[in-house]
C-alpha cells in the first residue's frame, strides 16, 4: 500500500506548488494592468509543457474587444530570431556559408570597404553597418513618419550610398537593425523567393500558422492588438504605425503561436532538431559570443540565459529560455506603459532559486593606487573603443558622465577605489594614468585618462563653418558668437549651445563631434557619432 500513497503524495504536492505559482502570475498580470487598458500577453513553458497561458487587456479600447488566443500582437525585435533562423536554415542546407561576404549578395553594397563583411557579422551585430533607424534621426526623419517606407528604401536610399563602415567588421558589438534589413534581401537572392513568401512558408513548417511579418501598414491583420500609448496626459493614444518594414521587426503573431515555437526549442534535443540547437548557440567562427542568432547570450538574473527583448512604438515583448532550468518565460503587450523585460524577470523569479554568483574580480583591483587626492582624479577618461567618460565632482557628488546622459553617482569605498551607487559590485579603480572599470565575473576595462588641455579662442573660432554630410545628404553649421559657441541644423527650432569637451570632442544633445584635422592641424571634418550610428563623416566646406 505504502508503494502506492507516495507518488500519490507526490504528485498532489507538486500540483499544488504549480497551482500556487499560477495563483502567483495573475497577481503580477492583475497588479500591471486593468481589464480597460490595452493588453498583456504572458506564456510560460516549462520541461516542454505550457503551464501557464494568460490574456489581459484590450486589443481595440475603441471598440472594447479583448484579447484573447487569437489576438496578434507585433513583437518588434524578438522577431529577429526569425530572420535569423531563415539565414541558419539556408546555410545549414548548403544554399549559403555564414563566412560569405554580402557583396556575393548585395555588390551594390560599400564597393570602398577592402575588408569581408561576412554574413555571421549581419546576424551577431559586428559589421560595422550603422543603424538606418538612428541615420534617418540624424536627417530629422523620424522613422516612424515615413508613410510607406520599405526595406528597399532602407537599403537603396540609406545604406547603398554609405561610403565606409562605422568600425572593421568583427572588430566590435554595436546593434544595428541595418544587417537584419539586408539579412532579408540575402534570403531572397539565395531562396529565389520573396521574403515574404520564404518566411510565410517557413512559419508554417513551424507549426506557427498565425505569424507574419509586415507586407503594407495599410493590409487589415486579423484581430491586430493595436498600439496604445499615454504620453503622461492619463489619455491613450494609437501610436502611429505607416511603415511597411519587416525582417528586424515588425513581425505579428499570437501568444498561441511562439509557445509552439517554444515548446519546440525546449524539445529540440530530444528530437535532435538540428536547426533549433544550433539557433540557440553561439555563431561558429564569431568574434562577439555574447550575441548570437538573433538572440542575446548573457546570463540574467545570475542564471545562464538565452533572450532578446523588442520595442517598436507602442508594442514591445520579451523572450527568455533558461535552457539548463527548461524553463522559458514570453510576454508581449501593445501597452506602453507596461515593460515586458521586467514583468518576464519578476515571473522567472517566482521558478528561480534566488542565486548569488561567486565574485572573481581582475587581480588588479588589489593594486588599486591609495596615494592620489581626490582632486587628482577628476578629468576625462578614453574607453577602447573611444568614448569619452568625464570624473566630476558638483555639489559634493562624485560623478562618472558618459556623452549627455545623466551622471552617476560614484560611492567611495577606500582610497582610490569606488563603487557605482546604484549597483555596488562594479567597482572603479584609479591609477597614476588610467581608471578600471572592474566587474565582479572578472571582466575589466582601462580607461586611458586624458591630459588637460586649455581650449582656446583658436581653437574655438578653428571649429566655426559649414559641415556637409554626402551620404546623408545633410548640412550642419557652427557659429562663435558672444563668447558662445553654437550648431545649427536643419530640423532644430534654433541654434543650440555646443558643448567644449575638450580640443576635440564638442557635445550637444546626444551627438558627440569629434573634430578631424590636416597634418596643418586645420579642422577639415567632423565626425558625428550618436546612439547606434559611430563616425559619419562631415566634411568643412
Amino acid at each position: 500500500m505504502k508503494k502506492i500513497i507516495v507518488p500519490i503524495v507526490f504528485l498532489i504536492s507538486v500540483s499544488l506548488v504549480a497551482q500556487k505559482q499560477i495563483q502567483e502570475i495573475d497577481s503580477i498580470i492583475n497588479s500591471k494592468l486593468s481589464d480597460d487598458d490595452p493588453g498583456l500577453f504572458v506564456g510560460v513553458i516549462k520541461k516542454g509543457k505550457i503551464i501557464y497561458e494568460g490574456y489581459k487587456g484590450l486589443a481595440n479600447l475603441q471598440h472594447k474587444v479583448k484579447i484573447d488566443v487569437n489576438s496578434r500582437s507585433n513583437i518588434a525585435s524578438t522577431a529577429k530570431q526569425f530572420t535569423a533562423l531563415m539565414t541558419l536554415n539556408l546555410a545549414l542546407e548548403q544554399e549559403l556559408n555564414l563566412e560569405d561576404d554580402i557583396r556575393k549578395y548585395l555588390p551594390q553594397l560599400y564597393p570602398n570597404v577592402k575588408d569581408k563583411i561576412k554574413i555571421r557579422h549581419l546576424l551577431n551585430h559586428s559589421s560595422g553597418i550603422r543603424d538606418y533607424v538612428d541615420l534617418m534621426s540624424i536627417q530629422q526623419k523620424p522613422w516612424w513618419k515615413q508613410i510607406g517606407m520599405d526595406n528597399d528604401d532602407v537599403v537603396d536610399n540609406l545604406l547603398a550610398v554609405q561610403e565606409d563602415l562605422a568600425f572593421k567588421p568583427g572588430s566590435r558589438y554595436m546593434y544595428s537593425n541595418s544587417g537584419y534589413t539586408l539579412l532579408t534581401k540575402i534570403i531572397e537572392v539565395v531562396s529565389d523567393k520573396k521574403f515574404h513568401e520564404y518566411s510565410e512558408k517557413f512559419f508554417k513548417n513551424l507549426g506557427m500558422k498565425n505569424t507574419t511579418f509586415l507586407k503594407n501598414y495599410m493590409h487589415v491583420i486579423p484581430y491586430q492588438a493595436l498600439p496604445y500609448s499615454d504620453w503622461g496626459n492619463g489619455v491613450w493614444q494609437q501610436y502611429p504605425m505607416m511603415t511597411n518594414l519587416y525582417g528586424d521587426g515588425f513581425l505579428f503573431t499570437t501568444l498561441k503561436d511562439q509557445l509552439i515555437f517554444e515548446q519546440a526549442i525546449q524539445n529540440a534535443q530530444f528530437n535532435n532538431n538540428q536547426l533549433l540547437i544550433e539557433s540557440q548557440l553561439p555563431i561558429p567562427n564569431s568574434e562577439i559570443t555574447t550575441y548570437g542568432f538573433g538572440l542575446e547570450l548573457e546570463d540574467r538574473l545570475n542564471y545562464k540565459a538565452v533572450h532578446h527583448s523588442g520595442s517598436t512604438g507602442s508594442y514591445h515583448s520579451q523572450t527568455i529560455r533558461f535552457p539548463e532550468e527548461e524553463l522559458t518565460i514570453f510576454v508581449m503587450s501593445n501597452n506602453s506603459k507596461l515593460w515586458s523585460g521586467a514583468i518576464a524577470d519578476e515571473i522567472a523569479k517566482l521558478f528561480l532559486p534566488k542565486k548569488e554568483v561567486e565574485f572573481s574580480y581582475d587581480e588588479r583591483l588589489e593594486t588599486v593606487s591609495n596615494n592620489l587626492q581626490k582632486y587628482q582624479l577628476l578629468g576625462q577618461y578614453l574607453s577602447p573603443d573611444n568614448y569619452l567618460i568625464r570624473i566630476e565632482e558638483k555639489d559634493g557628488k562624485f560623478t562618472w558622465r558618459n556623452g549627455n546622459n545623466n551622471p552617476i553617482e560614484l560611492s567611495k569605498e577606500k582610497q582610490n577605489l569606488y563603487s557605482i551607487s546604484y549597483n555596488h559590485k562594479l567597482k572603479i579603480g584609479f591609477f597614476d594614468t588610467e581608471m578600471i572599470l572592474f566587474y565582479p565575473t572578472g571582466k575589466s576595462i582601462v580607461y586611458a585618462k586624458l591630459p588637460n588641455e586649455e581650449v582656446t579662442l583658436a581653437d574655438l573660432e578653428s571649429y566655426v563653418g559649414q559641415y556637409y554630410s554626402k551620404e546623408l545628404d545633410v548640412r550642419f553649421s557652427i557659429n562663435y558668437k558672444n563668447e558662445k559657441l553654437s550648431i545649427s541644423l536643419n530640423g532644430f527650432n534654433q541654434a543650440e549651445d555646443l558643448e567644449v569637451l575638450n580640443k576635440n570632442e564638442l557635445l550637444v544633445f546626444d551627438y558627440i563631434l569629434k573634430i578631424e584635422r590636416d597634418k596643418f592641424n586645420r579642422v577639415t571634418g567632423i565626425l558625428l557619432t550618436t546612439n547606434r550610428v559611430l563616425n559619419n563623416k562631415f566634411i568643412k566646406k
